[in-house]
């Protein structure tokens, strides 16, 4: 990670993987992040206005836009 030999964005890419054993605050993260998306890919247009709704957000109308 360290080898400046390497491509700059192949040493960020091993930093951001290598991050959770280093700082154990930062791992926690990555697993909730990683589950949250798990969870909201299986959950229905519904079901995910219905979690907002009881976090306090409101939903806004859309209004259609002209072309």
């Amino acid at each position: 990670m360290n080898d400046p030999a390497l491509p700059a964005q192949y040493r960020d890419q091993l930093a951001v993987k290598l991050l959770p054993f280093f700082h154990p605050r930062l791992g926690m993260t990555v697993a909730f992040s990683r589950r949250l998306v798990e969870q909201i890919s299986r959950a229905t247009d519904e079901e995910i206005d219905q979690q907002l709704a009881a976090l306090g957000y409101v939903k806004i109308a859309t209004t259609p836009t002209v072309q």
